[in-house]
């Protein structure tokens, strides 16, 4: 059954062959149905022995079997295969490069033969100047403040510790500005100035809030800039007291401050005691962890709107 219709299916899949196919059978067919009339005009002119009536007829034999001839031949024709592509010319051979850097050397030498000076020195002079770098622009400037002891200037000293100085251009500086310690209203006048053209303002306290420093977080954030606490010395606290700090800190915010602008960060931790027993006896060792500002980083970098494959380095104003 299935070898009788590959037939079938080969001319489906081939449309342009059934095309050419159709056109031959119509082609036969009025040949033969042309055959079949002249036969019968012939019976005709025999019977009407007519002149005129044959020239008549013989005219519609020709225009017909002309007409059938003009369009059954170009898909006649077109079945013969598709016409012979014309030879491309082949394109010049390519000729090789110019190396302009062995000119120049070949130039180098020549002018070092006839003048006598070493080969390449001018050149070597100029290639030895490097490239000028493109220089980082500051970013943004925040302020940091807080009340007494909170650990401001360890907060501006761990942030710029955490980056080396990059030439390579892909670096964005942030640049902390101290503005003291803010207490009361008398500080204010003083902090107001030194916000002027700042992004923003890092309060930085040591614990839970206060209720003066409640009142402090109120009237800087009359001055319209974005604030995040800071909850340094948190190395202090035990994971889960720090966390009860953080939640208390979050729940006393003033209207204005998001509750992801707080952050926990050990700016200088407490040394750490380790006793140690071995043959010389027993001795206690001290070590000093590093500073965890990865948070506060972090937070900084979401504020300055970062772009993706830069970097921040924070520098003391």
């Amino acid at each position: 059954m299935l070898r009788w219709l590959a037939p079938l299916w080969l001319l489906v899949s081939k449309p342009e062959v059934l095309l050419r196919i159709l056109v031959i059978a119509i082609a036969g067919a009025a040949l033969i149905f042309g055959v079949r009339l002249i036969s019968d005009i012939a019976l005709t002119f025999d019977a009407l022995k007519s002149h005129y009536i044959a020239v008549i007829y013989g005219s519609v034999l020709l225009c017909f079997f002309s007409g059938v001839t003009v369009l059954a031949w170009p898909h006649v024709r077109s079945s013969a295969g598709p016409p012979a592509k014309k030879q491309q010319k082949a394109a010049p051979p390519r000729q090789p490069d110019v190396d302009l850097n062995a000119l120049l050397e070949r130039a180098e030498r020549a002018s070092a033969t006839l003048f006598g000076k070493p080969a390449g020195s001018d050149a070597d002079d100029a290639r030895a100047i490097p490239a000028a770098q493109p220089r980082s622009v500051p970013r943004a400037t925040f302020v940091v403040t807080g009340p007494a002891d909170a650990g401001k200037t360890a907060i501006i000293k761990a942030l710029a510790q955490t980056a080396g100085a990059d030439v390579s251009g892909l670096t964005d500086i942030v640049c902390l500005r101290d503005g003291g310690t803010f207490e009361d209203n008398r500080g204010y006048a003083a902090l107001r100035s030194r916000m002027a053209d700042t992004d923003g303002v890092l309060f930085v306290v040591a614990n839970d809030l206060r209720a003066s420093d409640v009142v402090s977080l109120a009237g800087i954030g009359d001055l319209g800039k974005p604030i995040y606490v800071v909850f340094n010395k948190s190395d202090q606290f035990s994971p889960a007291d720090r966390d009860t700090i953080l939640l208390a800190i979050q729940q006393k915010l003033p209207n204005g401050i998001a509750p992801d602008h707080v952050v926990a960060a050990a700016a200088a931790p407490r040394l750490i005691e380790r006793e140690i027993r071995d043959k010389g006896g027993t001795r206690v060792e001290a070590r000093q962890p590093p500073a965890d500002v990865s948070g506060l980083t972090r937070l900084l970098a979401l504020a300055v709107k970062l772009p993706a494959g830069r970097k921040l380095r924070f520098e003391a104003e």
